[in-house]
């Protein structure tokens, strides 16, 4: 499993390079960076929930994700 999560990371960092080469200079550095910032949190909070992370959260650990 963490192969599969080694691949998918590598697949996102290839993506991410080759669509800010192709947005250069087509929008704003600041809305870029946000896009990204949702797209990932999108696909960690997906992946979180598909494997089950969730269950070893305690209350005191939403402090840190405030």
């Amino acid at each position: 499993m963490p192969e599969l999560f080694a691949l998918g990371t590598a697949l996102c960092i290839a993506l991410s390079s080759m669509l800010s080469a192709e947005l250069a200079g087509r929008i704003d550095v600041v809305t870029m960076t946000r896009w990204r910032q949702l797209v990932v949190t999108t696909a960690m909070v997906g992946l979180t929930t598909a494997v089950g992370g969730w269950a070893g959260l305690q209350p005191w650990h939403l402090v840190w994700l405030a």
